[in-house]
């Protein structure tokens, strides 16, 4: 078997772990951890049609015990994802558009130079030497974890990542009263995916429910702390539009092609 290199934009610092989260429509979605492994976020990537080539997605997506990504198994290219809404010190607002290629060697070489450069002896070097390795190997750990999922906000795409947009909320409540809530006043629904543990069901659809998306989150600018109040959830339409239909956090499930849903009360 022959193994060809892969091509990332410049800005995805080598690591050598990174997750293969969907390629199931002739395209590879990639999680590197380039912040680091102790970061609780990390960027995401697409290929192209062969898989070889890389371009940025989404920055800063959230991850806890897996990665806060998930597909809506019904159609093709709508993602759910989770994301930390800040830029990280030194972090562009646009992406780096360069590519360069690597493959597994040049991942070893590259952690085998981030150890060299922790060890003694790098007084050698030039302060500028210096200082361009530790921007190029800084890792965002000052940022404190609260400090990261306090600022998490549910992002959807419906075109395989080309654009992700805020998800809107639902114009009233699971008992009728309306619900005062615009993305335009950065309030939208947000959530729950992986991050936060099993505490919590997780965005779920089935392939044979088309439209059907099932969730538990809140409403406001940000995703809330497991042990605030959550609602349930439905969009009957992709992801496009939703209503609130329990309130209180569920666990659920669909049947017969999404004519059946159960949900029961999360304790």
């Amino acid at each position: 078997m022959t193994l060809k290199k892969v091509r990332l934009p410049k800005d995805a610092q080598l690591s050598n772990t990174f997750t293969l989260l969907d390629t199931s429509e002739s395209q590879v979605f990639m999680f590197i951890e380039n912040h680091g492994t102790t970061s609780p976020f990390g960027n995401l990537y697409i290929s192209d049609e062969k898989g070889r080539s890389f371009t940025l997605s989404m920055s800063n997506v959230i991850k806890g015990v897996a990665v806060d990504f998930e597909r809506v198994n019904s159609l093709d290219g709508t993602f759910i994802v989770n994301r930390y809404n800040k830029l990280v010190p030194g972090q562009r607002s646009k992406p780096d558009l360069s590519i360069t290629e690597f493959d597994e060697a040049d991942m070893i070489s590259e952690e085998a130079k981030k150890s060299r450069m922790q060890r003694p002896g790098m007084e050698n070097t030039s302060r500028k030497q210096q200082s361009t390795v530790k921007e190029a190997m800084r890792i965002p750990d000052s940022i404190p974890q609260q400090e990261v999922f306090d600022n998490v906000r549910t992002y959807i795409t419906h075109n395989k990542g080309a654009k992700w947009e805020l998800i809107r909320a639902p114009t009233q409540t699971s008992k009728g009263s309306p619900i005062d809530c615009h993305v335009e006043d950065e309030c939208s629904l947000h959530l729950e995916i992986y991050s936060q543990g099993p505490t919590l069901a997780p965005v779920y659809s089935t392939e044979t429910s088309v439209g059907i998306v099932l969730g538990t989150g809140n409403l406001g600018k940000r995703l809330s702390n497991v042990n605030e109040p959550k609602n349930m959830y439905i969009s009957r339409d992709g992801g496009l539009n939703w209503k609130s239909t329990k309130a209180g956090a569920h666990i659920y499930e669909l049947g017969d092609h999404g004519s059946i849903i159960v949900a029961a009360k999360h304790d």
